[in-house]
């Protein structure tokens, strides 16, 4: 993964990986999904972690559509949530029109 990793963890009920890693460290994407679909080749998602004075502070988030992997920082989320309002009043617009 290229990073000093703290734990990772795993859950099979949610095909979901989490890493937590050291306070300056970025993970490599194509490595981290290595690790987890080798813990599991149905894995959907990753959830990147960077441990700061002993708490959690969320880092890039990566989730598989069809057979691609795509990574998401916050910001990139924070961005979409703040445009989720505005495409759903789009939708209805365009489909009133």
């Amino acid at each position: 993964m290229m990073c000093i990793v703290r734990p990772i963890g795993y859950s099979f009920t949610h095909k979901t990986g989490h890493v937590i890693m050291d306070e300056m460290s970025c993970v490599d994407m194509n490595g981290c999904i290595s690790v987890f679909t080798e813990i599991d080749p149905e894995v959907t998602s990753i959830q990147t972690w960077n441990e700061i004075e002993g708490r959690n502070f969320e880092d890039t988030s990566y989730s598989k559509r069809g057979d691609t992997w795509q990574s998401m920082s916050p910001d990139d989320e924070a961005e979409r949530k703040k445009s989720l309002p505005y495409d759903a009043f789009a939708l209805k617009a365009h489909a009133a029109g």
